[in-house]
C-alpha cells in the first residue's frame, strides 16, 4: 500500500476535524479583521467628535507683542493651516455695570459658539421651557449693541431683557443669559469683537485665539509649532 493511498484514507477518517479546523480559522480571522476594522472606526468616530468640542489650542498675547485681528490672517496662511477647523478671537477686559466689576468679553458669534455647541440662550430670562424662545448662535450674529449675560452675572444684576445698559458712555441692550453650565461662562459677560475692542479703547487688539484643529490628522505639537513660527 502507497503512501497515496493511507493519505487518502487517512483524509477520509479524519475529514470532519479537517472541515472543522478550516471553519473555525476562518472565524477566526474574519473576527479578528471584523473587530480591527470597528475598532479603527471608532477611534476616528471619537477623534472627530472631540475635534468638534472646544478648542484644543489657545494663543495668548505676552509682554513683548499683542495679538492683533491680523495675526488671524498670518494663522490661517501657516503650512499647518490645512489642519485648522475653528479660530475663535477674542478681547477679555474689565468694564462696569451699576457700580459692580464686571468681565467682559468681545467674541465673534458665529465662531464662538460654533466652537462651543454646548452653550446656549434663551431669548427672555422668564421664557418658557419650550424650543420656541430658542437662539440658534451658530447660524446667527447677534446686534453690535447686545450684551449677552452669563447665568451668574445675570442674577447679581438683576435685569430684565431689553433692558439699557451703559458701558463707557455707550449706550448696550441686555439681549439675553446663557444658560447656566457650571464653567467660567457663567461669570461673564459677551458682546461682539468690535464692541468691545472700543469699549476698551483697543481697536484691532486680542487677548488670545482660540483654535479648534482636526488632530485626527496631525499631533497638535506639530500645528503649535506650526503657528508658533509665524
Amino acid at each position: 500500500m502507497n503512501s497515496f493511498i493511507i493519505a487518502c484514507r487517512n483524509l477520509k477518517v479524519r475529514i470532519k476535524s479537517y472541515v472543522f479546523s478550516c471553519m473555525v480559522l476562518t472565524i477566526g480571522i474574519t473576527s479578528f479583521v471584523l473587530f480591527s476594522n470597528i475598532l479603527s472606526a471608532m477611534n476616528l468616530e471619537l477623534g472627530d467628535r472631540i475635534d468638534e468640542y472646544g478648542a484644543n489650542a489657545i494663543i495668548y498675547s505676552d509682554m513683548k507683542k499683542n495679538l492683533e485681528i491680523e495675526d488671524i490672517e498670518k494663522i490661517y496662511e501657516s503650512e499647518v493651516s490645512i489642519y485648522l477647523n475653528i479660530v475663535s478671537p477674542k478681547i477679555i477686559g474689565q468694564t462696569k455695570i451699576n457700580d459692580n466689576d464686571v468681565l467682559i468679553v468681545g467674541i465673534l458669534p458665529e465662531l464662538e459658539f460654533a466652537q462651543k455647541p454646548w452653550l446656549s440662550m434663551k431669548n427672555y430670562l422668564n421664557s418658557s421651557d419650550n424650543s420656541e424662545n430658542d437662539f440658534d448662535f451658530v447660524n446667527r450674529q447677534i446686534p453690535d449693541n447686545a450684551l449677552l449675560l452669563g447665568a451668574d452675572v445675570a442674577d447679581v444684576l438683576n435685569l430684565q431683557p431689553g433692558d439699557e445698559i451703559m458701558l463707557d458712555d455707550e449706550s448696550f441692550v441686555f439681549y439675553g443669559v446663557l444658560e447656566r453650565t457650571g464653567g467660567d461662562e457663567d461669570g461673564l459677560i459677551f458682546a461682539n469683537l468690535s464692541s468691545v475692542q472700543r469699549i476698551l479703547e483697543k481697536p484691532g487688539l486680542l487677548t488670545l485665539i482660540e483654535i479648534s484643529a482636526y488632530c485626527n490628522e496631525c499631533p497638535i505639537e506639530e500645528i503649535a509649532m506650526g503657528i508658533e513660527d509665524v
